[in-house]
């Protein structure tokens, strides 16, 4: 309880405020450096080649292809315990290169995936090819994280959000954001404020879940937690609380989310919406609102993290 809890007050979301370059001082030794991933756990080839039509059948809104740089509303944090690759708080993370790439040259077929420019776009009218192959991913690499682990994401867009007023009660929403993540590497941006009347721009309630290509490098930690939130478990939509404490977290931003085992080979990873569940610590939500999401993100634990990701998208089945 008590490190799932912290887990999701101190690390949510892209925070603001504050100077990501002003590292706290390591003044206790404990700030633990990434290694050196070849010379401690032997070269990465990037496994065996994968399954390149695991997405035969599917339509897909492609998220992020991680093709250069991130896009702007993608976020990284961790606990601070271990130095990391994107770093906190950190905006235009590059794309690494895949070892050898992944599926490179590979043909599509007759079911070969096809592409929505847009979520709202009603199932079976995508007809854009979606060829798998990629020279890039987004990496994160961290030395030996001891407290809550780290969180990469994507805060989809929203509308309508009132900006808080000190002199209107009415636009001020109740909770607060819980502070910064603090170790021994660094101190993290304050978290903003949640906000009342956002909604979502993007009507993704004809989508199955989210679907990525996942591997691990040599010497990684593997389980990974793939979570959504939606207005009412995300802690920038004023109605859970994004600051409890330890003794009552009843009202807590529970967001959804759903495990997986990652190896050392490269393969389409799917998190259905409907495996999603809450951690059962905060405030209880008999479903996830998958017509509204607010956040995709990716949880990734205590430990040394060498995580490769890449075509994050949501998926599902074509008529």
């Amino acid at each position: 309880m008590r490190r799932l809890v912290a887990l999701v007050l101190g690390l949510t979301a892209v925070a603001c405020g504050g100077d990501p370059d002003e590292k706290r001082p390591d003044t206790t030794g404990l700030c633990r450096p990434i290694p050196d991933f070849v010379a401690e756990f032997g070269p990465d080839d990037g496994g065996k080649p994968p399954d390149c039509n695991a997405l035969d059948g599917y339509e897909l809104y492609i998220i992020n292809r991680f093709e250069v740089v991130h896009r702007s509303d993608w976020y990284f944090n961790n606990d601070r315990t271990a130095r990391q690759i994107p770093e906190p708080d950190s905006q235009g993370a590059k794309t690494t290169p895949i070892p050898g790439g992944r599926c490179i040259g590979a043909v599509p077929t007759e079911r070969a995936a096809t592409l929505c420019e847009k979520p709202e776009i009603p199932p079976g009218e995508c007809t854009d090819p979606y060829v798998p192959d990629s020279w890039g991913a987004m990496n994160v690499r961290t030395g030996y994280m001891t407290g809550n682990g780290g969180v990469m994401g994507t805060i989809r867009p929203k509308k309508n959000c009132i900006l808080p007023e000190p002199t209107k009660p009415e636009t001020l929403c109740p909770f607060t954001p819980g502070p910064p993540e603090v170790g021994p590497c660094s101190t993290g941006e304050t978290p903003s404020e949640p906000e009342l009347g956002c909604e979502t721009v993007e009507d993704t309630s004809t989508w199955e879940g989210v679907v990525f290509w996942g591997r691990v490098g040599p010497g990684s930690e593997s389980s990974i937690r793939l979570r959504a939130s939606d207005p009412y478990t995300d802690d920038k939509g004023c109605f859970c609380n994004p600051y409890t404490n330890q003794n009552d977290a009843s009202d807590a931003c529970d967001k959804f989310g759903v495990f997986t085992e990652l190896d050392r080979d490269f393969r389409a990873v799917f998190a259905p919406f409907a495996d999603m569940q809450q951690g059962g610590w905060g405030l209880p939500r008999d479903r996830l609102d998958i017509a509204h999401l607010f956040e995709i993100g990716v949880e990734y634990g205590a430990g040394t993290w060498d995580l490769w990701l890449d075509d994050v998208a949501l998926y599902r089945r074509r008529p």
